[in-house]
């Protein structure tokens, strides 16, 4: 049996937790046919599962927190020499950033840093930074995500003044509105209109009204 195509998309986000990040991954597979439905239901889902990750997650690191009597995570000898997780960790915020190769030498002179002789403490405050500025990336993304899931609005019916102005010129010029409403819209009463459907009828009918004017002069 061939392989359906499909589209794969990973999202991933990290915790910190004191000196420590803990990366959480992802990804949704879907059918490279997807309705917007679907699309939408799976990043509801996975967005989800990440909230439930990330709240547990949370939970965890407070409560080691509080076993070991500290508050806010604090960072030893902050006048060392960034660790190796610390640079991993902000070379992968610069990758999800999609930054260009000089950003975050750029970056860090602003703050009175270098790469090459980073200290933990300055290390922590700019993964801060970057990850604040992955958040609200990432905020703006769901609102965008959320805004085109929403269903759309369900169109007005028909008003009293359209319906009534459908039967006159169906009476008129003796129009067959059932076939009219099924073949059209599907359709099985003209209660079921909606104001652009009647719209439609509306202005499709009166050009035979007006047919009919001119032949009778």
């Amino acid at each position: 049996m061939a392989n359906e195509a499909s589209v794969t998309r990973t999202y991933r986000t990290a915790i910190r937790c004191g000196e420590d990040f803990i990366t959480i991954e992802e990804t949704v597979t879907l059918p490279i046919d997807a309705s917007d439905e679907e699309i939408a239901k799976a990043v509801e889902t996975g967005l989800r599962i990440y909230r439930a990750q990330q709240a547990a997650i949370e939970q965890q690191a407070a409560l080691i927190r509080e076993q070991a009597g500290a508050g806010a995570p604090r960072i030893l000898d902050p006048d060392s020499p960034a660790s190796e997780k610390q640079r991993s960790y902000l070379d992968y915020l610069v990758q999800l950033l999609e930054w260009p190769p000089d950003r975050l030498s750029q970056h860090l002179r602003e703050r009175g840093a270098s790469y090459e002789t980073l200290t933990k403490g300055q290390a922590s405050t700019i993964i801060d930074e970057l990850k604040a500025q992955l958040d609200g990336r990432r905020e703006i993304a769901r609102g965008e995500v959320a805004a085109t899931a929403q269903p759309e609005r369900p169109a007005e019916p028909a008003s009293d003044r359209q319906i009534k102005a459908i039967e006159n010129l169906v009476r008129e010029h003796q129009i067959d509105l059932a076939s009219e409403l099924h073949s059209r819209f599907g359709l099985q009463s003209i209660e079921e209109l909606t104001a652009p459907q009647a719209a439609q009828l509306l202005k499709e009918f009166q050009p035979v009204q007006r047919r009919a004017r001119q032949g009778s002069r």
